[in-house]
């Protein structure tokens, strides 16, 4: 009615949308009249004016619960973070403070009213008590995947290995915000209803895209300034500095390794007595490609700032017998454990083909695939792996959850253990975004030293190194032109070697410039060098 709506404006509330909490809770059976009645399966067309009347009543305990959840927050200052949620204490206090302050309020509401018109003392927190008081700490909002597409809450941390950046909430149970719940004290059977109830009510914002600023482990580093803001003080806390400079901008990604301006290239010793550094082993397993050096130290720079630098990169086999054994994946680990598992998708060319394999890339800025089965048989999906490319939307199937539309932007890098994967789109539209870099010697000789890969790569010491030396670049934009020319030529033969037409014309073609040859003579011949 006009009253209620009112009190709803007052209150800075959309009455439609307290109506709609109501009739969920309703259909919950969370509400049943004075004389016990319950009225979760009258539907609204059929309500007698006794379950009109407990209706008005729960539209009027949700402006208690707003009222009560207002004052709590006034009293506090507004300072309540989502991390203080996570602890059982705080949660507590929480809880009973506002169940405190909503028993005042209901008690004095039903001094003023009839008997049979009293609302029920809450004893519990309900669904929209729990969603407003998470909501109201300003630290979980949605963020778009794609303009206009689907929506992922995302949820800001203060403090631990988080602290500083928003979390992607991509775990299909929402676990992390159902445990919150739990501790202020939700009913089991609404648990299921959380997500998308704050998905509802929640603010939408918008992911920071300025990628001149670098989230490392204990920091943010500004490229254009060189000026390094470190996320919490010494002992622990916020730092407000930080705070100051990027506590409105949502930023979604932190790489694994941490800021460090002196950081050494140092020989570490195996427990065979083999030295190893990352200069060396970039010596060792490249060949002396010095065109290859450049584009690894570029590669790592756009994984740590969240971009492609507009080329794939592809680990090629070029030991002629596929053996595998030249570091492809060992080196393609290396840039893995710079940006971290959190952000990183293990993902193979092959396995873009499965229903659910895109999945695993929403909240992620770096995609390794390795052991792909690309040289044993023509991958199909060749239009998502141009899409991934070029840093277009794609449709990604998800289980439980609807479908999104998913813009991934970062770096991609597949090994290949055979000199040509096999492709369904031959086109050179296609082959214009990699960048083939030629694995030809086996690390560490005849015997595998398996721990570079198991412990060196990841020690902090050497994922720092790698990150001071990358950002060193500056804030580069795209690859060397003339690094991706000479490393071109590795492209011409991989194509060669997996089309027969590619490889005929590549050989021929250049022959008969000027020539009329008619075509079913030029087949003819093309027919003789594959049987050749």
């Amino acid at each position: 009615d006009a009253e209620f709506r009112q009190r709803c404006l007052a209150e800075g509330k959309d009455p439609d949308a307290v109506i709609a909490e109501s009739q969920m809770q309703m259909e919950l059976g969370a509400v049943t009249s004075d004389d016990g009645t319950d009225t979760s399966s009258v539907s609204s067309a059929t309500q007698t004016p006794n379950q009109t009347q407990t209706m008005q009543q729960t539209m009027d305990l949700i402006v208690h619960w707003d009222m009560a959840i207002d004052r709590y927050f006034d009293e506090r200052g507004g300072s309540l973070t989502y991390d203080q949620l996570a602890d059982k204490e705080t949660a507590t206090e929480v809880r009973r403070a506002v169940l405190s302050n909503v028993a005042i309020t209901v008690d004095m509401d039903n001094a003023a009213r009839t008997k049979g018109h009293t609302i029920k003392v809450p004893q519990s927190l309900d669904l929209h008590a729990i969603g407003e008081i998470m909501v109201r700490t300003g630290d979980i909002a949605t963020t778009e995947t794609v303009t206009g597409g689907g929506r992922i809450i995302i949820i800001r941390h203060h403090t631990g290995p988080m602290a500083g950046i928003w979390e992607m909430d991509t775990d299909p149970s929402h676990h992390d915000l159902r445990r919150v719940a739990d501790l202020l004290g939700l009913k089991p059977q609404l648990k299921s209803m959380l997500a998308d109830h704050i998905m509802d009510i929640a603010p939408k914002v918008n992911i920071d895209e300025d990628h001149n600023i670098v989230p490392l482990a204990n920091g943010i580093l500004d490229l254009r300034t060189r000026e390094f803001t470190p996320y919490l003080t010494d002992d622990g806390r916020e730092n407000s500095d930080y705070v100051r400079k990027y506590g409105q901008r949502v930023i979604v990604r932190k790489t694994a390794a941490a800021w460090d301006k002196n950081a050494q290239d140092n020989t570490l010793i195996g427990p065979d007595g083999l030295g190893w550094s990352v200069e060396q082993h970039l010596r060792d397993v490249l060949g002396g490609n010095d065109a290859a050096v450049t584009i690894f130290w570029q590669a790592c720079n756009f994984a740590l700032r969240g971009i492609s630098g507009g080329r794939t990169l592809w680990f090629m086999d070029s030991s002629e017998n596929g053996g595998g054994g030249g570091a492809k994946s060992t080196t393609a680990a290396m840039i893995g454990a710079l940006i971290g598992p959190r952000y990183t998708a293990n993902l193979s060319v092959d396995k873009l083909q499965e229903r659910f394999g895109l999945e695993s890339i929403i909240g992620k800025s770096l995609i390794i695939g390795n052991e792909s089965n690309a040289g044993a048989k023509a991958i199909d999906n060749a239009a998502t792996i141009k899409a991934l490319m070029r840093g277009e939307p794609v449709s990604i199937d998800r289980k439980h959850q609807p479908m999104v539309e998913y813009k991934f932007v970062g770096l991609m890098i597949q090994c290949f253990n055979c000199a040509a994967p096999r492709f369904s789109d031959k086109t050179g539209s296609f082959y214009r975004k990699i960048c083939a870099i030629p694995f030809g010697a086996r690390l560490g000789g005849a015997t595998e030293r398996r721990y570079i890969a198991d412990d060196f790569i990841s020690r902090p010491e050497v994922i720092a190194y790698i990150a001071r030396k990358a950002l060193d670049l500056g804030a580069i934009e795209r690859y060397d032109e003339s690094a991706l020319a000479a490393l071109d030529g590795q492209i011409v033969a991989m194509r060669a070697a997996g089309s027969t037409v590619y490889a005929y014309c590549e050989e021929y073609m250049h022959t008969l410039a000027g020539e009329m040859i008619p075509v079913a003579a030029f087949y003819a011949a093309y027919g003789r060098w594959c049987r050749a």
